[in-house]
């Protein structure tokens, strides 16, 4: 394998961002679209989704999801306080 053919097979492997989102969408046995809504701030998961993923990464809940989300005017904290 040459120089330029080990970097081309490099482009090929899935980003670890990319990874990342599918490990969650397994984790919690949701759509990567989900996933990415999550990060996006879109929406956030449920209570004991978020703390299955903060055991998963290994940061508190509340620190991963510090804020509420408003959805249709009301908030919506899913166990955020």
């Amino acid at each position: 394998m040459t120089f330029f053919e080990y970097y081309q097979s490099l482009k090929n492997q899935p980003s670890p961002a990319a990874e990342f989102v599918r490990d969650i969408a397994s984790l919690c046995q949701r759509k990567e679209i989900t996933v990415r809504k999550w990060l996006a701030g879109d929406a956030n998961p449920d209570q004991h989704l978020q703390q299955k993923i903060a055991e998963f990464i290994g940061i508190p809940a509340k620190k991963l999801f510090p804020k509420p989300i408003m959805y249709n005017k009301k908030v919506q904290n899913h166990g955020n306080k």
